[in-house]
C-alpha cells in the first residue's frame, strides 16, 4: 500500500483509497456494487473535490442541519397535535 499525503488529499481520493483497501478485499461483489454506487453517485459528486478535512467539516455541517430539521419537524407536529387536544 502506498502512502498518501492526507493533508493535501481530496475526499473523492480518499473515498477511492479506503474503498480499495477496506471494502473490497473483504466484502461481497453485491455490497461493493452497492458502495460503489454510492460513492460515485452521491459522495464524490457532493465532496470529491473538496479537501479531505474541508470535505469532513462540511458533512458534519449537513448533519447537524438534517438533525435540526428533523427535530423541527417533529416538533411542529406534536404542536399540532396539542392544538387538536385543545380545540376539542
Amino acid at each position: 500500500m502506498k502512502l498518501l499525503c492526507v493533508k493535501c488529499m481530496k475526499y473523492g481520493m480518499w473515498l477511492d483509497e479506503w474503498f480499495r483497501n477496506y471494502i473490497q478485499p473483504s466484502s461481497k461483489i453485491k455490497t461493493c456494487e452497492r458502495y460503489s454506487e454510492i460513492i460515485e453517485k452521491h459522495l464524490k459528486v457532493k465532496l470529491g473535490e473538496y479537501e479531505l478535512d474541508e470535505a469532513l467539516k462540511r458533512l458534519k455541517i449537513e448533519q447537524q442541519f438534517n438533525r435540526k430539521v428533523e427535530i423541527n419537524q417533529k416538533l411542529r407536529k406534536l404542536e399540532k397535535e396539542m392544538e387538536i387536544l385543545n380545540v376539542n
